[in-house]
């Protein structure tokens, strides 16, 4: 009696939908859309709703259709003509799956076992829509109903179900001959489990009190920079980087949240410098902490009062030894001629500022004659085309015992003027060893070489990259008689 009157509801649904769908009747025109668009359009139409696993349905494949009032089933053979995919429709629900599914699940027929129960949340609320199928045949599924609940026949009692939604963590259940049993999903919290590093050890972003930004080693990948600092720019809220110096190799100035002076850096637990940070090799970073508020103080004094910046380096994993090479070249053109003037302009503006003064004007006709052919402009000799280039190569790798991670990496930088070179040659090594389970040593060595070529210029510092009075002194310079005056 129960078997009669399911195959008699079946059958009156599926007769119900092929009624209904044969008296709905569509009008679509598409050209060479993907297959997800073609579905989409067909759902706002028809007011049908699709339901299918997207791991098995190509939904990038272009379909192209144009129909004028045909049934919905019509419309469906055409837009899947070219697709292994097959259709079901029940009730206001098409349900996709590959072609042979139906037979597929006829061979398992003799062995199936039939699991039925519901979805919900960690409120107890019902999940409609859950996609629940088979772990080793994935086109075996079912989607739960509006009130959370599934009824699926897995090929045998120890079959592994799997259940995803979005915005849940995936879970993966041993049917254990158990015929019925209830799911509670749980939401995924992917930003909050971020772990950061802070003075007292690692933590994860939902326990923290005080307030952390947090740069990781991804967004550093292909950016050949000359320091670290300037690549920070724009990448942490709250922190301000100013470069104030084209020069090649120039730092930037890190404030966070407006102090006053550069903040505390810690590079692997060790207290260091801005210029120890600026000499680290992008590529060796793991990722960088900015600790913001009041909060660093308690950890590391007064030295904090301006924030602190925590660097963590790479380090090695338990794999096989894998090797990556990198390699960057760069250049750059200007879009327009520096602003000048020539030697007749400047006799003008000479003679023009003695006028003034009622003075003799110094150039007569001659002078001018002699220069309308003649200009010296010092940047035509001391201006060229900046370039920059960046090598890397890393190994990391490791057992149980012993991780480890090897790097060396080269950064070449030619300015905008000659003689304004800039080389930066790093290296390092981490190496971990883990004596007990509840004891390990960290062996970490780095080293780094950092080159200026540097013009003599006597009126600015050694150590001073905004070097002002140069950029004056060679815009302003005569065009009357060139820079060097003898050999």
């Amino acid at each position: 009696m129960k078997l009669t009157f399911t195959l008699l509801v079946i059958f009156s649904l599926n007769a119900f939908s092929s009624a209904y769908s044969q008296k709905n009747r569509l009008s679509l025109k598409l050209k060479d859309v993907s297959l997800e668009k073609a579905l989409e359009a067909i759902e706002s139409v028809a007011g049908y709703e699709f339901f299918y696993h997207q791991d098995r349905i190509n939904l990038h494949d272009k379909v192209s259709i144009n129909v004028e009032e045909e049934p919905l089933e019509n419309v469906l053979n055409e837009v899947l003509k070219d697709q292994s995919v097959e259709y079901r429709i029940i009730n206001q629900s098409i349900i996709l799956t590959e072609k042979g599914w139906v037979n597929s699940k006829k061979a398992i027929q003799q062995e199936s076992f039939e699991v039925k129960g519901t979805v919900t949340d960690h409120k107890g609320e019902p999940l409609p829509g859950v996609n629940v199928f088979e772990e080793s045949n994935v086109s075996n599924g079912v989607i739960t109903g509006i009130d959370g609940s599934f009824n699926i026949e897995v090929s045998n009692r120890d079959a592994v179900i799997v259940f995803s939604f979005i915005g849940f963590e995936e879970q993966n259940i041993n049917v254990a001959g158990r015929t019925q049993f209830d799911v509670t999903l749980v939401e995924e919290s992917t930003g909050l489990d971020e772990v950061v590093v802070v003075g007292y050890g690692e933590q994860k972003k939902v326990n923290l009190t005080g307030s952390v930004s947090s740069v990781k080693a991804k967004e550093l990948d292909n950016i050949p920079m000359a320091n670290l600092s300037n690549g920070m720019a724009g990448r942490a809220p709250g922190v301000q980087v100013v470069n104030t110096s084209g020069l090649a190799g120039a730092s930037a100035s890190i404030r966070i949240r407006g102090g006053i002076n550069e903040p505390l850096y810690i590079i692997d637990g060790i207290v260091s410098s801005k210029s120890q940070f600026d000499a680290l090799d992008p590529n060796e970073v793991e990722n960088i902490n900015f600790l913001k508020d009041a909060a660093s103080a308690a950890v590391y004094g007064a030295k904090a009062g301006n924030g602190v910046v925590i660097i963590s380096t790479r380090k090695g994993s338990k794999q096989k030894p894998q090797f990556n090479v990198k390699s960057s070249f760069s250049t750059s053109r200007t879009t327009q001629p520096v602003q000048s003037y020539t030697a007749t302009q400047e006799l003008e503006y000479v003679n023009r500022m003695m006028e003034t003064r009622g003075q003799e004007m110094p150039y007569g006709p001659e002078i001018f004659d002699y220069f309308k052919d003649k200009s010296y402009d010092i940047n035509d000799l001391i201006w060229q085309n900046p370039s920059i280039q960046q090598h890397n190569i890393s190994v990391d790798g490791g057992s149980e015992k012993i991780q480890y991670y090897l790097s060396l990496g080269y950064h070449s930088e030619e300015g905008s003027y000659h003689n304004t070179n800039y080389d930066r040659y790093n290296f390092r090594s981490n190496i971990t060893a883990h004596i007990t389970d509840h004891f390990k040593v960290n062996f970490n060595i780095s080293g780094n070489q950092r080159n200026y070529d540097r013009w003599y210029w006597p009126y600015d510092g050694a150590e001073d990259f905004n070097v002002g009075d140069w950029y004056r002194a060679t815009f302003n310079w005569t065009r009357l008689y060139p820079f060097y005056t003898d050999a």
